[in-house]
C-alpha cells in the first residue's frame, strides 16, 4: 500500500478506505450497490407496467364483448336471444 500511495501521490488511508469499499461490495464496476438496486426496480416495475397493459387490454375486449351482446340482445352465457323467452322451464 506504501508503493501505490508514493506512486499516485495518495494516502494510503484513501487506498484502505477503497479497498475496504470493494470487499463490502459497495464497488462494483463503477456502480455503487444502491444504483444496482435502483435499476433491479425499473426493471420490476417496467415488468409490472407490461403486465397491467395486458390486463387492461383484456378487459377491455372482454367488456366491448359483452356491450355487443347485450346489443345483440343475447344471453353471454348462451348466446340464445332473450327476448322470446317467458322467463320459465319448458316442460
Amino acid at each position: 500500500m506504501g508503493q501505490l500511495s508514493r506512486r499516485y501521490e495518495i494516502s494510503s488511508g484513501l487506498i484502505g478506505y477503497w479497498k475496504n469499499r470493494y470487499i463490502e461490495g459497495k464497488l462494483v464496476e463503477g456502480k455503487s450497490a444502491n444504483v444496482k438496486a435502483l435499476e433491479a426496480k425499473i426493471k420490476d416495475l417496467e415488468q409490472m407496467v407490461g403486465r397491467l397493459t395486458m390486463d387492461k387490454e383484456l378487459l377491455k375486449k372482454a367488456m366491448e364483448y359483452s356491450m355487443q351482446r347485450k346489443r345483440e340482445n343475447l344471453s353471454p352465457v348462451t348466446a340464445m336471444r332473450l327476448e322470446g323467452s317467458n322467463g320459465g322451464a319448458k316442460c
